[in-house]
Formats: C-alpha cells, structure tokens, sequence
C-alpha cells in the first residue's frame, strides 16, 4: 500500500493544477468579456441618454431638431435631418388616421410608400415634390 501514496499526492497536485488552468481559462472566457459587455452597456446609457430621446410628438422632434441647428456642427446636421423626418412621419401618420380611405393595415405599418399612396388617395396635392430647405437666420443661406 506504501506504494501507491506518491502517486495520489502526484494526482492531487495534478488535479489542483488542471483546476487552476480552468480557473485561469475561466478568466479570459467568462469574467473579462462580461466586464466588457457590462463597461459598453453602460457606457452606451451614459452617451446616448436614451430618456431624452425617447419622443412622441412631431413638435418635439422639430424642437430638438432646431436645438440640434442652433448648436451649428456639421455632425448634428444628421440628427437635425432625421428630427424633421421623425416630424413629418409623425404628423402624416396623425392625418390618416382621420379618415376612412385608410386601412389599419396601413397605420399599423411604418412603409413610407404606403403612406404617400394613402395621403395621395386623400389628396391629390400631395402627390407632388415640395423642397425643404434649412435657412440660416443671419446669412440666409441654405444649408
């Protein structure tokens, strides 16, 4: 029986190794990629502050829109487009859902197409192409 004592401690110290790579292994696997998913999240929330984009209506999409012009970077110029493009799907959603001709299919589903096709069924004015443009205060110049 003497004999096989060195071989249990050989395999103990070999168990408790195998058990320290996993735990080694376990660290680049599971614990580093959750702190890092968990640093993005929270990152993303204290960027973007999803709270104060979270909006309803078509004035407050033009309201954050001219905040967003007012502030005079190209980089928000985007997001300005993307307020009065809000705006405008906001307020024509709102118009259609006044009249009969208009499915609920169509409210349901945000299909800009569909919703020319529908405003074009109400009116046939709106069937043409308008151009919008942005205008500088002071310099009236169109952006």
């Amino acid at each position: 029986m003497e004999i096989f004592k060195p071989f249990t401690a050989v395999n103990k110290r070999i168990l408790s190794l195998l058990i320290a790579l996993f735990g080694f292994a376990l660290i680049f696997v599971w614990h580093i990629p959750k702190l890092i998913y968990s640093e993005l999240i929270a990152s993303d929330i204290n960027a973007f502050h999803y709270q104060d984009y979270l909006i309803a209506s078509g004035n407050e999409h033009l309201l954050k829109a001219k905040q967003f012009l007012d502030e005079n970077k190209n980089l928000l110029l985007r997001y300005a487009a993307l307020g009065i493009k809000f705006a405008l799907e906001i307020t024509i959603a709102k118009q259609l859902q006044f009249f009969d001709l208009v499915s609920n299919k169509t409210l349901k589903k945000d299909d800009p197409v569909k919703m020319k096709m529908a405003m074009t069924l109400i009116d046939p004015n709106s069937d043409f192409e308008h151009d919008i443009y942005i205008v500088k205060k002071l310099t009236e110049e169109k952006i």
